[in-house]
């Protein structure tokens, strides 16, 4: 019955399934075998299942097109530090900056303009040396407090600022400041066209708090702020505003006491994250309109327990997950992007730990940590937990152990800068160590890339198990003959899976017990080392920062046509490579790996 449907059919069906379905659909018969080889589009599906991207309609590209490009994507794994451009920049900067959709922010030295540009990728990035500074600018009359980006689903930038009260509306003697939103459009740099208020008054404040921290995320037509006065000794309180950017709408406002709020994730496109100062992560709806604004969240995540003496806290908690949830990449000129859903989630916990003695001095320092969970775990916490939804009374706490221990991992931080949040892009992460003082202090260090993606995990753990199994080679041997290449790296040589029950270990400084983790994930480091005060990351590069300047460094990005770690030339294969060779190709033969790794599959089997 199967073998009479119409092929086309057939095709539009198996493109339905899950990935492992479709494995196993290959294995049938020879017609569905041929199938499924010869479809284009199910081919195209299964890259983007491994690489766990969607698709982006709205690209030119033919999916033929499509295919190639993310299949040898899929095939560059790791970062290309040997492929890397400088640029300078020609303006002295401040502390605003972001990296999305391609471009790089940065805001001026005196909080009165903004300067972005669209970073080079595929064939006109290795034309040149070093890239030249061309990009926009956005200029104020008023100082620019922060801004939030939404560069593929809305061309939009959103600047805030702060400037002094019309006097004219002054009704005693306290001197107040004007907080407000202006909308502008990425491409033009114009005001945006959709925006029906091009400016917006958010709220007014004493000139003597000085200038709030904030958090501010956009998704479809909702942009969330949060103000923050994280060292004010008037200390005002945390304020959280939600509008309806196009329309100009006030959705929801709401206040909570000083030094609650810092940032925000959203988990849907109708349900923002934000953590609490209280240790627990905040589940808040974004309302329709003012009349059904919520008064309080509606589903909580418990941290671990911190230690119970009074001095031991958390000091404001900043995440990011990159990309957001997004109704659609309008504005991308590229075929596909990592999944919102299955993007990692970062928190930077910046924690008081308890007094100790030092001979002569009692001594409190603050330990960093880094918690990674996935946007979809934090979702279907929603569904595993529902009896701890309440829309009408404060809801408890899910406890940590209950929902954490198997989809978080913890990483103390400190050893890592932790300046930028910045470091995330999909299931990835870039990490480099905590230096100090100027470029000329620091040493030569090694960036270091976690990925989350469970498919690339099993795949490192299948190589892993052979290795270790056949020929006690370990994974992350990459010495080989002395005599090899010494222009070659292999990337992959240096890749070490994390995914035993990890303990969190602070000895008693911070957490009253031991916080475990098992979230698994694959960590890498450049071969190559460099000289930076921290990284940055997204989606197709790692953009490492100096005083007089910035490096970008690839990762998976496509080169004219072929992945960039195999621009240079393949070298004389070592026993140690023939063996890890021969382990990758028991793995992918007992994964049905001719559909999954095709490209790799045959060049094996050669």
């Amino acid at each position: 019955m199967l073998l009479h449907i119409p092929p086309e059919i057939l095709t539009q069906v198996i493109l339905l399934l899950p990935l492992k379905s479709i494995i196993v659909c290959k294995q049938v018969n020879h017609y569905i075998h041929s199938l499924i080889s010869e479809s284009v589009e199910i081919r195209y599906l299964v890259q983007l299942l491994l690489s766990e991207y969607v698709d982006n309609p709205h690209c030119s590209l033919s999916t033929n097109e499509r295919l190639a490009l993310l299949e040898k994507r899929n095939r560059s794994k790791g970062i290309d530090a040997r492929v890397r451009k400088r640029f300078k920049i020609p303006f002295v900067v401040s502390g605003i900056y972001d990296l999305t959709g391609g471009i790089y922010l940065l805001g001026g030295a005196r909080r009165k303009s903004l300067h972005y540009m669209y970073l080079p990728d595929k064939a006109d990035f290795p034309n040149y040396e070093e890239i030249e500074w061309r990009g926009k600018e956005v200029r104020m009359e008023y100082t620019i407090i922060d801004m939030g980006l939404s560069v593929y689903e809305n061309d939009l930038l959103a600047v805030i600022t702060i400037q002094p009260h019309d006097d004219e509306q002054m009704t005693s003697f306290r001197h107040l400041s004007d907080i407000r939103l202006h909308f502008y459009q990425v491409s033009t740099a114009l005001p945006h066209p959709e925006a029906q208020r091009l400016v917006i008054s958010v709220m007014q404040v004493e000139v003597d708090w000085g200038r709030p921290t904030v958090g501010i995320e956009i998704v479809g037509n909702n942009l969330v702020l949060i103000l923050a006065y994280s060292d004010s000794h008037h200390r005002p309180d945390d304020r959280i505003f939600i509008y309806d950017w196009k329309h100009g709408a006030l959705k929801m406002s709401f206040r909570a006491p000083y030094q609650t709020y810092s940032g925000l994730i959203f988990i849907t496109q109708d349900i923002f994250l934000t953590p609490h100062s209280n240790g627990t992560l905040e589940y808040w709806r974004v309302p329709k309109g003012r009349s059904d604004a919520p008064s309080q969240p509606f589903f909580k995540l418990a941290l671990p327990p911190l230690c119970p003496e009074d001095n031991v806290g958390i000091d404001t908690i900043e995440c990011r997950a990159e990309p957001s949830p997004t109704s659609g990449f309008r504005y991308s000129p590229k075929p596909f992007h990592p999944d919102p859903y299955r993007a990692i989630a970062i928190f930077k916990m910046p924690i008081r730990s308890r007094e100790f003695h030092d001979f002569l001095h009692i001594i409190q320092d603050t330990r960093y940590f880094f918690l990674f969970v996935h946007r979809s775990s934090l979702v279907e916490c929603l569904n595993r937990f529902e009896d701890f939804i309440s829309y009408h009374e404060n809801p408890r706490p899910v406890p940590y152990d209950d929902w954490g221990r198997d989809v978080c991992r913890w990483l103390p931080a400190d050893d890592y800068s932790t300046e930028w949040i910045t470091t995330t892009s999909g299931q990835k992460c870039a990490l480099f160590p905590e230096m100090g003082g100027s470029d000329s202090d620091f040493l030569l260090e090694s960036i270091t890339m976690l990925d989350f993606n469970q498919t690339e995990v099993a795949r490192v753990s299948a190589i892993q198990e052979h290795s270790n199994s056949r020929s006690g080679t370990e994974i992350e041997d990459g010495d080989g003959d002395e005599d090899e290449d010494e222009d070659w790296v292999d990337e992959r040589d240096e890749e070490i899976l994390i995914d035993e029950d990890s303990r969190l270990d602070d000895s008693g400084r911070c957490f009253l017990d031991d916080v475990y983790g098992r979230l698994p994930f694959k960590r890498s480091k450049t071969t190559h080392s460099f000289v930076y005060s921290r990284v940055l990351m997204d989606e197709e590069r790692v953009i490492g920062i100096q005083d007089n300047g910035c490096d970008i460094i690839p990762w998976g990005m496509i080169f004219n046509g072929e992945p960039a770690q195999r621009r240079q030339k393949t070298p004389p294969h070592s026993p140690q490579r023939a063996q890890r060779l021969r382990a990758l190709h028991r793995c992918l033969c007992s994964i049905a790996a001719d559909v999954v790794y095709p490209d790799a599959y045959e060049k094996l089997r050669r």
